[in-house]
């Protein structure tokens, strides 16, 4: 077998987008004459998450710095802020990484970050590889790149609805009364790899054991609708492949390849507009004190 060093030509990440919205009551009252219990959505942020691993050993990598083309960076995490109207549009941050002594440089990865409304909190993963600097007692050198593809949006909608209208289906809240209420729904963040075929010359094991993750879980959506509106709740699965290829750099001879395929999934979110057969009664974030609802059904106030 060859003895072998590695120089880092990979650009690989792994993302997941975590979307919630969320909302804060600022004043309640039950008073007929008055709209007057209203809440607010804070504004979105979005995070990205980044670790940075070796090739092949799949070990963390530490002292490395971080840097991004937009956001502001703290530690190992980017963070993005909204605009002037609570929401994050959507854009592709490029992260870059300080490599520590006896590293190659490591190579830059673009993270797309989806439009997150206002009042939504999204969170992803960037991987970034770091490979060591080849020694002249083992001058062969290998480089392994990686290419991302996400496959179309997987959309689930989450209430049986009542009304069509705009071309989207909606439930209603038809009365005086902030609704509250919850949905439940899974999660999907997680993530498996395997070689496609012999990978010669060198081991990854390890490397494919740190591509593999599984931290899907159920969870609880809770909404905050304005009286008389109509309102739609609905989560999203993209699927998401990464295909690293293996080679010797001089001469460009395949080695072998890795795929890692992921299911990456947005938390619930929900959108609401004016009742179309009562746009006259409706204002965002306004209503009668609050209905709760705690199973699934509509619990209206006396």
């Amino acid at each position: 077998m060859k003895k072998i060093k590695f120089l880092n030509g990979i650009g690989s990440m792994f993302a997941f987008a975590v979307v919630a919205l969320v909302g804060s009551l600022l004043f309640t009252s039950c008073e007929k004459e008055d709209l007057n219990a209203t809440f607010t959505t804070e504004p979105a942020k979005a995070t990205i998450n980044v670790n940075v691993v070796e090739f092949p050993s799949g070990a963390a990598v530490s002292g490395v710095t971080i840097s991004a083309d937009k956001g502001e960076v703290s530690g190992m995490a980017v963070t993005l802020k909204a605009g002037a109207d609570g929401s994050i549009a959507a854009q592709d941050v490029v992260i870059s990484a300080t490599a520590p002594a006896d590293y190659e440089a490591i190579q830059s990865v673009t993270v797309h970050v989806n439009a997150v409304k206002a009042g939504g909190v999204a969170t992803y993963n960037a991987t970034l590889v770091a490979v060591k600097t080849a020694t002249p007692e083992e001058p062969d050198q290998v480089v392994i790149k990686g290419v991302r593809e996400e496959g179309p949006a997987r959309v689930s909608e989450l209430l049986n609805p009542t009304h069509n209208h705009a071309g989207k289906s909606w439930w209603e809240n038809a009365n005086d009364y902030i609704l509250i209420t919850k949905v439940s729904y899974k999660l999907y963040n997680q993530q498996t790899a395997a070689k496609e075929g012999e990978v010669k010359d060198v081991d990854v094991t390890d490397f494919i054991e740190s591509l593999k993750y599984n931290y899907t879980k159920d969870s609880v959506l809770e909404m905050k609708i304005s009286a008389w509106s109509i309102y739609r709740a609905w989560f999203e699965v993209y699927p998401v492949t990464t295909t690293y290829t293996i080679s010797y750099k001089n001469s460009g001879e395949i080695l072998g390849i890795i795929k890692a395929d992921a299911l990456n999934g947005t938390a619930a979110q929900y959108e609401e507009m004016a009742h179309p057969s009562h746009s006259h009664a409706y204002q965002h974030g306004h209503g009668h004190g609050a209905s709760e609802n705690a199973g699934g059904g509509i619990v209206l106030p006396d």
